[in-house]
């Protein structure tokens, strides 16, 4: 658990809400689309991000575009999926004893304290068909957004809601939980769809 003094966190964007969380082992998962299906509903502006042993994976996620990642959602070759949104992330990930997944609400369950960060994804060019890539990186990353975007929009940034708790008896923070949130222009924009 990272602690960090809250003297460091002057002029930070923070902010309190409410959120719960459910955490839970699954070993290994038989029908990884049944159980995501289950999780999350359709009628938001999910996106899903998927790591897998040789490839990390942008899709917006759709009850089409669910069915169409049916092999890359292979449990075989998959390493994290985060599906995200503004009010919600389900995040799964391997372990030494198979899946496990933590699936995380903001708006309701308890009171929270939230470390907002925009983290910026590398890349200097966007292609006609949305690639971003960067050549002296070799990265080449298939957006999955309907929008265009330019040049002008980059760096592409993904937002992340960090969670902790203040102790005041040790003047710390105590960061417990994170989830990923939306993509934003270089202007602070919210890319939707």
């Amino acid at each position: 658990m990272l602690k960090i003094p809250l003297e460091d966190f002057k002029n930070k964007i923070i902010y309190d809400e409410v959120s719960k969380a459910e955490t839970n082992n699954l070993g290994e998962i038989p029908d990884l689309i049944s159980f995501i299906k289950d999780k999350i509903s359709i009628d938001n502006n999910y996106f899903m991000i998927l790591y897998k042993v040789n490839e990390v994976l942008l899709e917006k996620y759709q009850s089409e575009t669910i069915e169409q990642m049916k092999k890359n959602l292979e449990p075989k070759y998959l390493k994290e999926v985060r599906i995200f949104s503004n009010e919600s992330e389900l995040y799964i990930w391997r372990g030494s004893d198979g899946f496990s997944y933590r699936f995380r609400k903001d708006g309701e369950g308890d009171n929270v304290n939230i470390y907002i960060e925009n983290h910026i994804i590398w890349g200097t060019d966007i292609s006609e068909d949305n690639f971003l890539s960067e050549k002296f990186r070799g990265i080449n990353i298939k957006l999955p957004f309907t929008i265009k975007i330019s040049n002008n929009d980059l760096p592409l940034k993904y937002q992340v809601y960090n969670y902790f708790k203040k102790d005041k008896d040790l003047g710390l923070i105590k960061f417990y939980d994170s989830r990923l949130v939306k993509f934003v222009k270089n202007n602070g924009d919210e890319i939707i769809g």
